[in-house]
């Protein structure tokens, strides 16, 4: 059972840390992104950017393929603003059990950078 201090649990009792590791991006994707696994949780951080823009509304652009160990057991998808200017700017994000992230754009040719920053339990 982990410790608990002022309401945070103590990260060591949590499992192996396998500390930050570089993802190697899709073809043309730029930008940097990250993941760190503690016992049963998988972080991920980042920024990333497209070739030119994500593509058509509601066409998924692969942005890497995740190792096995930081991968879910199920299919996550999670909702997430792009980093605009104008208000209202979002993709949905999705990470298959073979390990493909995708990113999908709710309006055609958007151009910004991902700002990545999800988890979730193994």
């Amino acid at each position: 059972m982990a410790k608990v201090a002022g309401g945070l649990v103590d990260i060591a009792d949590l499992g192996t840390d396998t500390g930050w590791v570089s993802l190697t991006l899709a073809s043309g994707i730029g930008g940097t992104l990250e993941v760190r696994r503690v016992g049963d949780y998988v972080d991920y951080r980042g920024a990333v950017n497209p070739p030119t823009n994500w593509g058509s509304a509601n066409s998924s652009t692969t942005i890497a393929t995740v190792p096995a160990n930081y991968r879910p057991s199920a299919t996550k998808a999670w909702v997430s603003s792009l980093d605009v200017a104008s208000a209202g700017a979002k993709a949905v994000i999705r990470l298959t059990t073979a390990g493909v992230l995708t990113l999908r754009p709710d309006l055609a040719t958007r151009t910004e950078p991902l700002i990545v920053a999800f988890g979730f339990l193994i």
